[in-house]
């Protein structure tokens, strides 16, 4: 692994030696390189959504079918037929939630190599917090900074139109009815 991280590494340590000064060019590399993993992640996250779009779909629609037919069941006073629908909702609403999780798990898989790169480049980089008597390494400024780019990344780029269309064609294209209209 060493030789493909050292393969990157020309432009992965770009950004640290951006600013003059070596803590700001640090945190600024920290910043951008947890803003490229925010980046490669949400492509993935796009890609397994596009790619399992009708799966993911059919889940909603089972979760929607089975809600709305324990609401009958419900008006009826059919205590039983209310019990087994919507047992069969929550077990719609457990595989929707699971395919969920499975895209977040997309949306993070470059962390890893990012803290392996990060490891081999700033291993021994310690930065002393006299506040805290602390010397903190590069794990303990780049989760910070990289849950930052998330959020930055996420409140800026959903305002983006082409986004948004981008993201409803991946997740939302199974709503739409079939053939049959339904």
């Amino acid at each position: 692994m060493r030789e493909f991280f050292l393969l990157f590494d020309p432009w992965l340590i770009q950004p640290f030696r951006w600013p003059e000064s070596p803590l700001a060019g640090y945190l600024l590399g920290l910043f951008v390189l947890g803003l490229l993993c925010v980046l490669l992640g949400d492509a993935a996250a796009i890609l397994v959504s596009r790619l399992n779009r009708k799966v993911y779909g059919g889940y909603i629609k089972d979760m929607v079918h089975h809600h709305e037919l324990s609401i009958k069941a419900a008006q009826s006073g059919s205590r039983e037929n209310y019990k087994a629908v919507n047992r069969q909702a929550h077990e719609s609403f457990g595989r929707y939630f699971f395919s969920q999780a499975a895209v977040f798990t997309a949306s993070i898989w470059p962390l890893p190599f990012a803290l392996a790169w990060l490891d081999l480049r700033f291993r021994e980089a310690l930065v002393r917090l006299p506040v805290l008597d602390y010397d903190a390494n590069y794990v303990f400024f780049f989760i910070p900074l990289y849950i930052l780019a998330r959020v930055i990344y996420s409140r800026t780029i959903g305002r983006m139109s082409w986004y948004v269309r981008l993201r409803l064609a991946a997740t939302l294209e199974e709503a739409r009815p079939g053939p049959s209209g339904g």
